[in-house]
């Protein structure tokens, strides 16, 4: 534990390079993408009867066919059943890094959408859906080709309703019409936020410095929103971003990138304003699996919240940390606690991906490894919606 504590806290953290940031482009409009709107009304009526919403979530992916990309494409497709859409994962949320490299636009056919047939359309008559937050590398500008900055990443993603990308069209695949590079899906049982963490090579920042609140403003504003529906009805919350909020890197030489302290402010900032936490964070940016437990006090109220680094989805892993169980208590005390102490829970240098289930009253989130056609559950996360306490492991 010891080792584990001495790296995290002895040295300074991560600093966001501002050079590496650029504007966040403004959403195309407000209202929340609906699950309804993706798979209709029958298959949402069969969730709600299922009692359970399930989705599949990994990230680093974008290097194409050459690689174990298509592997993980792959045991993702396999994870869905086609009879009864329903009673499986419904959707791929990609935790970012779609796409590696120069010239994007051009990329995303042998880094996207060849790899992602087996999802994207597995079998006739049947459409995967495909969403996505975009990561340091889908946001870079390091060629004229890539200027403005997430060109080809809204080309793909962020079309205004009733278009679609010519790409996706050429490949006989529909995409979804996201309103924006940040956004809220409602479904059953689950509300998603995803976020953009900037393009900074190490850590992340949700505008181009920290006086940038527009997406901060515009999570705070969904925040009192969903705290509001609480009134009626209670459903899992999740964030999404690529920069991690806590990972072990940076000073671990191979272990990948560090966690993002200043973002992490940022989010603890709206969700102090709102009074509303989620109940865990998904993200990509190390290529390793790491889960993380941050147990909050806010005056009498005591909570957990997972963080889960997911970037197993086909570039070349890095190995995963050492220390399980090592902890760091968060001094000063975060924006809207009293205190707040994060706990190194796990590890693991597979490919693979995770499995999201919310239900009217649990979240479970279990880590799948793909080994080549295999699929073999490496652990889940229980957390329990009425006390939001971590039940297991």
């Amino acid at each position: 534990m010891a080792q584990f504590r001495r790296k995290v806290t002895g040295r300074r953290p991560p600093q966001v390079n501002k050079q590496e940031l650029f504007a966040v482009p403004p959403p195309l409009r407000d209202a929340p993408i609906e699950l309804v709107d993706l798979v209709g009304a029958a298959e949402v009526a069969a969730i709600q009867k299922a009692g359970v919403m399930q989705f599949h979530a990994t990230g680093d992916t974008g290097v194409g066919l050459d690689s174990n990309q298509p592997l993980v494409a792959e045991a993702l497709a396999r994870d869905v059943n086609l009879t009864q859409p329903a009673a499986g994962p419904v959707f791929f949320l990609n935790l970012g890094d779609v796409i590696y490299g120069n010239g994007k636009s051009a990329l995303y056919a042998n880094r996207f959408y060849r790899p992602n047939l087996p999802y994207l359309k597995p079998a006739d008559g049947f459409e995967g859906i495909i969403l996505a937050i975009p990561g340091n590398h889908d946001g870079e500008v390091r060629d004229p080709s890539d200027s403005p900055s997430l060109s080809a990443f809204q080309e793909n993603f962020v079309q205004p309703l009733g278009s679609q990308p010519p790409m996706a069209t050429s490949f006989g695949v529909k995409m979804v019409n996201q309103p924006g590079v940040y956004w809220l899906l409602e479904a059953p049982f689950l509300q998603l936020i995803g976020l953009y963490s900037n393009a900074g090579e190490d850590a992340g920042l949700l505008g181009m410095a920290a006086k940038d609140t527009t997406q901060t403003d515009w999570l705070t504003a969904k925040l009192k929103s969903i705290k509001q529906s609480r009134k009626s009805a209670r459903k899992a919350l999740i964030f999404a971003m690529h920069h991690p909020p806590y990972a072990r890197g940076l000073q671990d030489s191979g272990l990948g990138h560090p966690g993002s302290p200043e973002m992490q402010a940022q989010l603890d900032g709206a969700c102090a304003a709102a009074g509303i936490w989620p109940d865990a964070v998904l993200s990509g940016h190390s290529h390793n699996y790491q889960r993380y437990k941050r147990h909050c006090v806010a005056g009498k109220r005591e909570f957990d919240i997972p963080y889960f680094v997911v970037g197993t989805g086909g570039i070349s892993l890095q190995p995963a940390p050492t220390g399980v169980g090592a902890q760091k208590t968060e001094n000063p005390a975060p924006a809207g606690l009293t205190n707040s102490t994060v706990t190194y829970g796990n590890g693991d240098e597979n490919f693979g991906f995770v499995r999201v289930a919310a239900s009217a009253t649990q979240l479970k989130i279990t880590f799948i490894r793909a080994l080549g056609i295999h699929r073999q559950e490496f652990e889940t996360v229980t957390m329990d919606l009425a006390s939001q306490k971590q039940l297991a492991p």
